[in-house]
């Protein structure tokens, strides 16, 4: 059983749309080996600052994010009763998210964030993830495939 919803990653990158919600992911030159491209696996993106969510909803910033959110869909035609149940869920889950991901002042020095490791051995530290199903399918066979 995968953390996340692997389908809906996958749905989302076949429209277009990002998938760095649970993790980020990106293809760039290595930072030790600048002939070499690497994979980086890293925190995901927030929808508001980590320095605001990690307060919760009580701090003013995110009642207003979380008010945007339900705002935007019931514009889309969602339920108001149970948009808000159902993206306070969600908020509360991204502020876990935020809480568990390092804050910027601790993200500076890029040498201390490298750790090179092979799919396997990523696969070993996080096992409740299928890497390889992961990555084939947000990389696509048209691009590249491990």
């Amino acid at each position: 059983m995968s953390i996340f919803r692997d389908e809906t990653i996958y749905k989302f990158r076949e429209n277009g749309y990002s998938t760095d919600y649970l993790f980020d992911f990106s293809i760039a030159t290595d930072l030790k080996n600048s002939t070499w491209r690497t994979i980086y696996i890293d925190q995901p993106g927030l929808g508001v600052s980590r320095e605001y969510l990690i307060k919760g909803l009580e701090e003013e910033d995110v009642r207003h994010y979380f008010n945007y959110m339900q705002k935007v869909a019931i514009m889309f035609g969602a339920d108001p009763v149970r948009a808000a149940n159902e993206l306070k869920e969600s908020l509360e889950f991204e502020v876990k998210l935020a809480k568990a991901s390092l804050p910027r002042e601790e993200r500076r020095n890029a040498t201390a964030l490298y750790h090179p490791m092979s799919l396997d051995e990523l696969s070993a530290s996080v096992p409740i993830v299928n890497w390889t199903s992961c990555i084939n399918n947000i990389l696509t066979p048209e691009l590249f495939q491990v």
